[in-house]
């Protein structure tokens, strides 16, 4: 069973991974099958995800820039 996400939803899903981008000293954990990341940084990486399947993360645009 699919789910649809509204585009509200969506925008959330990037807003919240533009304020928490993933930190690239967590990659090494995050490939573990039990990793331990902190809570953020794993919405950060669940949310993205999501939205790299959906086709709504363009990392040109929705990237936080440094």
């Amino acid at each position: 069973m699919g789910y649809t996400y509204t585009p509200a939803q969506i925008e959330e899903m990037k807003a919240y991974v533009r304020e928490h981008p993933p930190q690239p000293e967590w990659d090494e954990e995050a490939e573990c099958f039990d990793a331990q990341l902190p809570y953020e940084e794993d919405c950060s990486r669940l949310k993205r995800s999501i939205l790299q399947d959906l086709g709504e993360w363009d990392y040109e645009n929705d990237c936080p820039k440094p």
